[in-house]
């Protein structure tokens, strides 16, 4: 059953789905958030994820017509020069709390519900390295939240953000991160999602992530931790070389300044599987109707 506001009435899920994709350039023929893995298109795999774990009916936020059709509720931006932009442009929708997802990643199911049910005035998820699963080399936030009395910090943090984009900068969450974290005046919390959650940008990530979920969205457990075990062993080596060198060159720029706030460590999320429990648990169970 779907209802039209989520179940804490007064709470907000935005799908963010303005970008340009450039790097994408209508591969397909389609919008990369309605490439299809495991036969469902990702945008609508997101709001059937929605709809299911939290109880309510996502607002898509986009500028695209064939994004549009494919949302029960939609909120047309202003601005969207850079996703920082986007976000702030939605400011009068925010709720009591606020969940901000991405249209183009492939959430897993317990990272998802851990996005829902992880309690904190103001929390961003991500991954902050290589992948050890899909071989993507660099860290993504793949989900913010914040409650109401956490809003104005985020706003004041918007607004700076795409002041620096507008002289330079790139308008990116992490970028967001670092403000609100250099600012400090209200907690910030970082939680570390390490499964098959990721998102992707071209053609070339979308290839491989096919392969890859064909095996992550069986519906059978074998097949899913033998997908697991080829991932890591393909990606695995890959990823710890890659957060090697992350760290090095985190370490000698926090040496060349010493206010620098450094990338978040992973934090473990309560009832959450991680890469010690990737061949002893399934992370993704399909949806009925996929």
């Amino acid at each position: 059953m779907v209802f039209a506001t989520c179940r804490s009435n007064s709470d907000v899920v935005l799908i963010l789905c303005a970008g340009d994709g450039a790097r994408w350039n209508n591969y397909l023929g389609v919008p990369k958030q309605l490439a299809p893995l495991g036969g469902v298109p990702i945008l609508k795999r997101s709001i059937r994820l929605v709809e299911e774990l939290a109880g309510c009916v996502p607002v898509v936020v986009t500028a695209d017509e064939r994004l549009a059709q494919s949302a029960g509720r939609v909120f047309y931006p202003a601005r969207r020069r850079w996703i920082v932009e986007t976000l702030g442009t939605t400011v009068n929708l925010w709720g009591r709390r606020t969940i901000v997802l991405l249209g183009d990643v492939f959430y897993s199911r317990e990272a998802m519900r851990a996005t829902f049910e992880h309690p904190g005035d103001l929390i961003f998820f991500g991954r902050t390295g290589a992948s050890f699963l899909s071989g993507k080399r660099y860290g993504e936030i793949f989900a913010l939240k914040f409650t109401s009395s956490a809003a104005p910090f985020v706003l004041q943090g918007l607004e700076r953000v795409i002041q620096k984009a507008e002289r330079g900068g790139r308008g990116k969450l992490w970028e967001l991160l670092e403000d609100l974290r250099t600012a400090g005046r209200t907690a910030v919390a970082f939680q570390h999602v390490e499964d098959e959650t990721d998102d992707f940008d071209c053609p070339e990530d979308y290839r491989r992530m096919v392969w890859l979920y064909r095996g992550f969205g069986s519906q059978s457990k074998a097949v899913r931790t033998m997908a697991r075990i080829v991932g890591l062993l393909l990606f695995g080596p890959h990823a710890i070389w890659h957060r090697w060198k992350q760290w090095r060159a985190d370490r000698r720029r926090a040496g060349e300044n010493p206010d620098l706030v450094l990338r978040p460590r992973p934090v473990r999320l309560a009832g959450y599987h991680h890469p010690g429990a990737f061949l002893s648990a399934p992370q993704y169970a399909p949806l009925a109707h996929e």
